[in-house]
């Protein structure tokens, strides 16, 4: 089953299946979602290159961020250098 970049962001399946790939004590299971994983971390670079082929690159990475901050979506290093909120 193939799922589109936009189904795997709305999903966010790839983060459990992830945490599955490196903490699985079943060795199957580790190889099977580590596959998936690069398979989806695949559909997500080819709709990135998509994006940055139809605008600018600047502007790619200005949507991508605004999405990733309407998702209520940052990285561990945002959060651990983002100031305490008032």
């Amino acid at each position: 089953m193939n799922l589109t970049y936009q189904e795997l962001d709305e999903t966010k399946i790839g983060r459990p299946v992830n945490r599955l790939s490196r903490r699985s004590s079943n060795e199957k299971v580790r190889i099977l979602a580590e596959q998936l994983v690069n398979k989806w971390r695949d559909v997500a670079d080819e709709y990135s290159i998509k994006l940055n082929e139809n605008t600018g690159k600047e502007e790619v990475s200005s949507t991508l961020n605004d999405h990733q901050v309407q998702n209520g979506s940052s990285s561990e290093s945002d959060k651990c250098n983002s100031e305490p909120q008032k």
